[in-house]
């Protein structure tokens, strides 16, 4: 998957990430550390916004913060955080500031994170996030 850059260039020299089709390949070939129980979900986000036909990309803040999948629809660009869970407080706060960063640097956002089993609303620097769980964004193609 391709970085997002409004330069072709700078997309096709950048460093790209890399999705199996499928998280029992994954599982099969992947050196895999503590679970990876994150990477599978974002695996399977991945997946599923291809079924959906998305053309996505990941996304660098000018502060260097990546937002996982981005992908532009409906005259909104749609950023999305996969996270297993959201109750490390390091790891909510470097979510959040991800998104809140890069919802300031791209016109009209619509923002969620993914969980395994979170549900939320939050405001921050008045950008909105939505926070879901995996199994209620997959059921409810409007949501992403």
């Amino acid at each position: 998957m391709y970085k997002y850059d409004y330069s072709l260039k700078k997309q096709f020299v950048s460093n790209k990430k890399i999705f199996t089709i499928d998280n029992g390949i994954r599982n099969k070939v992947a050196l895999m550390f503590s679970g990876d129980k994150g990477k599978f979900l974002e695996n399977l986000v991945f997946i599923e916004l291809k079924r959906r036909k998305k053309d996505i990309y990941f996304y660098k803040t000018a502060r260097n913060l990546e937002i996982d999948f981005l992908y532009y629809e409906a005259g909104k660009y749609c950023l999305i955080q996969v996270s297993y869970g959201l109750d490390d407080v390091k790891t909510r706060k470097r979510e959040i500031k991800a998104m809140v960063e890069a919802a300031n640097e791209l016109p009209d956002t619509k923002n969620i994170i993914l969980t395994y089993d979170e549900e939320d609303d939050i405001v921050k620097d008045n950008v909105t996030i939505k926070i879901l769980p995996v199994w209620k964004w997959l059921l409810d193609p409007i949501n992403g």
